[in-house]
């Protein structure tokens, strides 16, 4: 097993291949030196020895320190038996990436590397998000393997490291805290302190700081708790807390996360004065599940187009505009029930067309699926406001149609009203495919003509009327039937447009955070997708294995024709007797 550290600078020699050397002999793993070699091409792996490094200064400077180091044997030596490994000395693979950006082509060629553990250079200005973030940052974020990220130099190896463990209860502490313990082993006289901060959020705060504390050195997996001490503080600021450390206690700061603002708030605080403390950020591997996302991400989203700048702008504000509910929206969807209604009532297909073509709830739909990825939560309120409404007021209009047919008829159903008083797979089927469809084209300029068909599609508002119309007719089993069918359109509506707009590069836009809330700020689009999933999984469930709603329809079908079958047994009868 090895671990690999990226060097891109002549100037990141020494204290890289320090860091490198600490990491590798604490765990007895290889060391594998990345440097890199512009050159025009496709991008690639290469050996890089010693006979061959003259011509480049970043290549001298790696080899004339590794040779300067008794605790290291170039693995070519050890090949050719110039050299020898022992327990107290590692091997040292040097490799070079050739290409014509190096730095860049590693972000996409990481995956290739063979090592438990990557250690890079610091990144001083860290991006909020993706966009214009460095080739470090990104690595940092995206490599499968577990990553470091390294400020300043460390103490020389023949000197003792003392790290203090900055903890919180949103880091990655076990894993900060274990490395902290595997660098202190590094050197004789290294020394590893946990420092956990707490709240003052309750007048037993200082106790749970140290079960806290406690927690972190048990779930670290170290073998000999001596190894680390603790200690607690009661405070909002992790910084402030640092600082009011001795400083004499240490030389090095370690800090376990992944989040990229954290990261950066912690470095700008403690990193803006020169006092010689080194930092290291860590972060573990990648899950399994999240790899699986990342690649079907990464394959989706090569093979779909992406939304360009100036598309992304007008679908936003096309979505934001048309997805609150205003006198236009109630107007029309008013006009699409009332159609819709009317065209049930007479069984008219063409008529309850026209109304689906009225009917303005498809795009509020797509803008909910739209503020699920992006996590818009302003355009999710609005729109679903808009939905909300939207249906009260035209189940309304069907209940309104509903009453005059039982006053002025004396019809009680027909076949438009019977062909929606019930959802099935099919209908499920329709829906997403319905939603996917509706996204496509609202992303793109060219395809708004594809818009009204997805409409018709959909079939949002007839299910409204239906459900109103049975409600008012006395008919509530299938009144909840037609119900279901709008509900089981919403839901995937929803997903399928949720999956459109991940395909073509739509992403979870950071959000500014409040307070303490911090670790809140993005549960909503989880809670929220949850239930559209937990929602549809229920919906698909009870249609495939078993839906109450078929049996009613079917007893009230048979009862019919059953009926029916007497009447004209009856009718035929009065006929004869009228003959006889």
């Amino acid at each position: 097993m090895q671990i690999a550290i990226y060097i891109n600078e002549t100037s990141q020699v020494e204290r890289m291949i320090n860091w490198g050397i600490r990491a590798a002999t604490a765990e007895h793993y290889d060391l594998l030196v990345i440097v890199p070699r512009r050159q025009t091409g496709a991008a690639k792996w290469d050996s890089l020895l010693k006979e061959e490094a003259e011509e480049y200064e970043i290549f001298q400077a790696v080899f004339s320190l590794l040779e300067a180091c008794d605790r290291v044997a170039l693995k070519e030596d050890v090949a050719e038996q110039r050299d020898y490994a022992e327990m107290d000395r590692i091997v040292v693979e040097t490799r070079e990436l050739v290409a014509p950006n190096p730095a860049e082509s590693l972000v996409d060629m990481v995956d290739s590397l063979e090592s438990v553990r990557l250690i890079l250079p610091a990144v001083n200005d860290l991006k909020s998000d993706d966009e214009g973030a460095s080739w470090a940052q990104r690595l940092f974020l995206q490599a499968p393997c577990e990553t470091m990220m390294v400020w300043g130099s460390p103490p020389p190896l023949d000197k003792p490291i003392k790290i203090l463990v900055a903890a919180d209860a949103e880091s990655e502490s076990p894993l900060a805290a274990r490395r902290a313990v595997q660098f202190s082993r590094s050197s004789e006289g290294g020394k590893a302190t946990l420092l956990y901060v707490w709240p003052d959020d309750d007048e037993v705060a200082p106790q749970i700081a140290q079960r806290k504390a406690k927690a972190i050195v048990s779930g670290s997996g170290i073998s000999d708790k001596s190894d680390i001490e603790s200690t607690t503080v009661i405070g909002n600021s992790l910084i402030e807390a640092i600082q009011a450390q001795e400083s004499k206690i240490f030389n090095t700061i370690v800090y376990g996360s992944r989040n990229i603002k954290k990261i950066r708030t912690l470095v700008r605080g403690l990193r803006n004065k020169d006092d010689g403390k080194s930092m290291v950020v860590v972060r573990p591997s990648v899950s399994i599940g999240r790899k699986v996302l990342r690649n079907c991400q990464g394959s989706i989203r090569q093979l779909v187009p992406q939304l360009e700048r100036e598309e992304r702008i007008a679908l936003v504000e096309k979505l934001e505009t048309n997805s609150k509910f205003n006198f236009d929206f109630c107007a029309l969807i008013s006009l699409s029930t009332l159609i819709a209604a009317l065209g049930l009532a007479d069984d008219s297909t063409a008529v309850v067309i026209g109304a689906m073509l009225v009917a303005p709830l498809m795009t509020p739909l797509v803008g909910i699926g739209f503020a699920l990825i992006q996590g818009n939560l302003d355009l999710i309120r609005n729109a679903r406001w808009a939905v909300l409404i939207g249906f009260a007021n035209a189940f309304a209009v069907g209940v309104f149609i509903g009453l005059l047919m039982l006053i002025g008829t004396d019809i009680t159903s027909t076949p438009e009203m019977v062909s929606r008083d019930a959802p099935s797979l099919l209908d499920l089927l329709v829906a997403l495919a319905s939603g996917i469809a509706g996204a496509y084209a609202m992303s793109r300029k060219g395809l708004n003509g594809a818009i009204p068909g997805v409409a018709i599609a959909a079939a949002l508002v007839p299910p409204i009327a239906t459900s109103g119309m049975y409600l008012a007719l006395g008919q509530l089993t299938l009144s909840v039937g037609a119900f279901l069918l709008f509900l089981t359109n919403v839901v995937f509506i929803v997903l399928g447009t949720a999956m459109v707009f991940w395909s073509i590069g739509i992403d979870t836009r950071k959000q500014k955070s409040k307070g303490d809330k911090k670790s809140k700020q993005y549960l909503w689009t989880r809670y929220w997708f949850g239930a559209f999933v937990v929602a549809s999984l229920v919906l698909a469930i009870s249609m495939a294995v078993f839906n109450p709603l078929k049996h009613a329809k079917k007893e009230a079908k048979e009862q019919n024709q059953t009926e029916f079958e007497q009447t004209q047994t009856e009718i035929e009868q009065s006929s004869i007797e009228n003959k006889n």
